[in-house]
C-alpha cells in the first residue's frame, strides 16, 4: 500500500509565528496468515467435504516499510521541516504496524487468506498418493 502522512511544523522566536508543512510517502506491504500451529486448527470432514476450523488471520511479521520520500509543502521561517521528516520516518513503521493489525480484521483481507489457505490444502492434497478427487474445502473461524 501506498500511505502518506502530513504534519505541520510550527515555531515561534521571540513572539513571532512560523509554520511549515511536510508530507512523507512509503509503500507498506503486509503480511497475513494463519496461526497454524497444531493446537490452533483442526481438520474434519463433513457432509459436503473438508472443513478447517482456525482462528481469524492475524499479522504475522512486521510490515516492510519502503521508498520513503519526503516533500516540504511550505516552508517556515524558522522551522525545521528536515527534523520534522526524520521524526516522520520513525514514526512510519509504528504506522504500519497499527495498520496492519487493524486490516487484519478487513473482510478482503480474511477472504484473501482464506482463499490461500484452501489453495494450499487442495494443491497438497492433489499431491498425495492415491487421491483422485479433492472434495470441497470450506474454512471455519473459532
Amino acid at each position: 500500500r501506498e500511505e502518506s502522512v502530513t504534519q505541520v511544523v510550527e515555531r515561534s522566536l521571540l513572539g513571532i509565528a512560523s509554520t511549515g508543512a511536510v508530507v512523507i510517502f512509503y509503500k507498506a506491504e503486509y503480511a497475513f496468515g494463519f496461526d497454524l500451529q497444531a493446537s490452533d486448527y483442526a481438520v474434519r470432514a463433513t457432509d459436503s467435504g473438508i472443513e478447517i476450523s482456525v482462528k481469524k488471520p492475524v499479522l504475522v511479521a512486521a510490515p516492510a516499510v519502503t521508498q520513503l520520500r519526503y516533500q516540504v509543502l511550505s516552508g517556515g521561517l524558522f522551522t525545521d521541516e528536515k527534523s520534522a521528516v526524520l521524526r516522520l520516518y520513525e514514526e512510519a513503521a509504528r504506522q504500519a504496524q497499527r495498520q496492519g493489525e487493524t486490516m487484519a480484521a478487513d473482510p478482503a483481507v480474511i477472504a484473501l487468506c482464506e482463499k490461500r489457505l484452501i489453495a494450499f490444502l487442495h494443491d497438497f492434497l492433489a499431491k498425495q498418493p492415491g487421491v483422485k478427487v479433492i472434495p470441497q474445502i470450506t474454512v471455519a473461524y473459532r
